[in-house]
């Protein structure tokens, strides 16, 4: 069973998902933690936004923002 080309590609799907996932989490994380020291601790909504950001490319473009914006709200905002 390990052999077959369906199992292999569902553990190979499963793969691709996990690291994106892992990227994500990542992402979030890096973004918080910095903005964290630029704006001080996040509010529950601020949180809730970046929690809620279904994909890598914008949770980058909001990491690419971070040293412009002046506010969480103002980053959030754009």
């Amino acid at each position: 069973m390990r052999e077959s080309s369906t199992y292999q590609a569902i553990l190979q799907e499963g793969r691709v998902e996990g690291r994106d996932e892992g990227r994500k989490e990542e992402a979030r994380s890096l973004l918080l933690r910095l903005g964290r020291q630029r704006f001080g601790a996040a509010d529950a909504r601020t949180l809730k936004a970046v929690e809620s950001a279904k994909s890598i490319e914008e949770l980058e473009r909001l990491a690419n923002r971070l040293l412009k914006a002046e506010s969480w709200s103002e980053l959030l905002s754009q």
